[in-house]
Formats: structure tokens, C-alpha cells, sequence
């Protein structure tokens, strides 16, 4: 219930449709540096998982590697406004859209992904 998330009634949780692949598993297949879609995330870990991996503070700042640009996508504008909340500070290269994945061309007509998970 968005009223329930909105007044801070409920507790957030993660919910990991992937649970039987491990994060290290998926981040591995990804190179550093590159674009990724993560079309509906929900309310997953893996794109904070994925960001702290590959970035950004963590690594070398002269590596001549640009950090991994991460969007998170999914149907629900609720589950988008809570990771868009908990991520806005510490993750700068992590980007929030709402949208409906049958839709990717006309949500992003001028950007390509090197990497999309679904």
C-alpha cells in the first residue's frame, strides 16, 4: 500500500527475484564503466550491490575507467520513489525511471545500454 510505504508505517525489505543466482555471479558478466538497465527492479539490492562493486569511490580515480552508469526501472512509481529516497546521496551514477518495460524506445529514444537485466 503506497499510503502505508508514504507514512513510514512499513518496514523496507528487499525483495531479490534473482535470490538463486548470487549478485557476484551477475556482477562478474559486467565490465566496469559501462550502461546498465535494470528493467523491473523493484525494491532489489543488486543495483546498490552492482554500484559499490564497479564504483566509483572504491576504485583507483586514475584506472582511466569511467564509473558504471546504472538505471533502475520498473512499472511502479512506489518502488521507483523508495530507491530514488535511499539512493539519492551516496550514489550519484544511479538513475530512478518509472516506465513501462514494453516502452524502452520511447523512454530512452537517444540512449543505448551496454547491459540490460532483466
Amino acid at each position: 500500500n503506497d499510503d502505508a510505504w508514504e507514512s513510514n508505517e512499513m518496514i523496507p525489505f528487499e525483495y531479490e527475484w534473482h535470490a538463486s543466482i548470487l549478485p557476484d555471479k551477475i556482477i562478474a558478466e559486467i565490465c566496469p564503466g559501462s550502461s546498465v538497465l535494470m528493467v523491473g527492479t523493484g525494491n532489489s539490492a543488486l543495483p546498490r550491490v552492482l554500484y559499490n562493486s564497479h564504483n566509483n569511490d572504491q576504485r583507483p580515480l586514475n584506472d582511466g575507467v569511467e564509473p558504471t552508469h546504472i538505471t533502475c526501472m520498473d512499472y511502479s512509481p512506489c518502488c521507483i520513489d523508495m530507491l530514488r529516497t535511499s539512493h539519492r546521496i551516496d550514489y550519484s551514477k544511479m538513475d530512478f525511471v518509472c516506465g513501462d518495460a514494453t516502452k524502452l524506445s520511447s523512454l530512452f529514444p537517444d540512449q543505448k545500454f551496454d547491459y540490460i537485466i532483466d
